[in-house]
């Protein structure tokens, strides 16, 4: 029986300096590529197998639109959004609070889990999120950034507090807590220095 249908794709990619982790609704499994122009050229390569024409062809189910949904990372989700969005794709910049509150609403995660790419795919199947454009609106931008930079900070206050009242906590715990801590305060410097602080 033929896989051909049309419906959208949607393709969670969280990003770092160095890679692109991604994961989407069809495969279902985690790949990764180089955050790097060629990296995000084989990214978009993979995916063109999608495109109506080829997929008939090649016998793959077909998508009438790709929906990438990519976390607010400061600078480094910049340039796939840019190039994602050249080659057609729909993308939504979601910040690290609306993926918080989303992870509290929805189930399936935990409030400890670390935003991933399979988190960011199921953000996109739950919430209807617009697109953002490409270097779009700077005011946008500013209240998406500051609105990302409370959450870290009640995230941080969250585990600080956890810790202060834990004093039985074993050991591991304490270690992955400020594991966390560390991660989140480098975002928070991230944030920063996009905001020009």
């Amino acid at each position: 029986r033929s896989l051909y249908t049309m419906e959208t794709l949607i393709i969670g990619i969280d990003t770092s300096k160095q890679s692109l982790g991604v994961f989407d609704t069809h495969f279902q499994k985690h790949l990764r590529f180089f955050n790097t122009r060629e990296g995000i050229k084989k990214l978009i390569e993979h995916y063109a197998a999608f495109d109506n024409k080829k997929a008939i062809i090649e016998h793959y189910a077909a998508f009438d639109n790709k929906k990438a949904i990519i976390e607010s990372s400061g600078i480094h989700h910049h340039l796939v959004h840019q190039l994602l969005e050249e080659e057609g794709f729909f993308v939504n910049i979601v910040s690290h609070y609306k993926l918080k509150c989303f992870v509290q609403s929805y189930g399936g995660f935990s409030a400890e889990d670390k935003v991933d790419a399979k988190m960011l795919c199921s953000y996109g199947q739950h919430i209807d999120s617009p697109h953002t454009p490409s270097g779009g609106d700077a005011e946008e931008e500013l209240k998406n950034l500051l609105a990302c930079k409370k959450g870290i900070q009640e995230e941080i206050a969250r585990i600080t507090q956890r810790q202060q009242s834990g004093a039985d906590l074993y050991p591991f715990l304490k270690a992955q807590m400020e594991d966390q801590i560390h991660d989140l305060r480098f975002h928070l410097k991230q944030i920063d220095q996009r905001l020009g602080h």
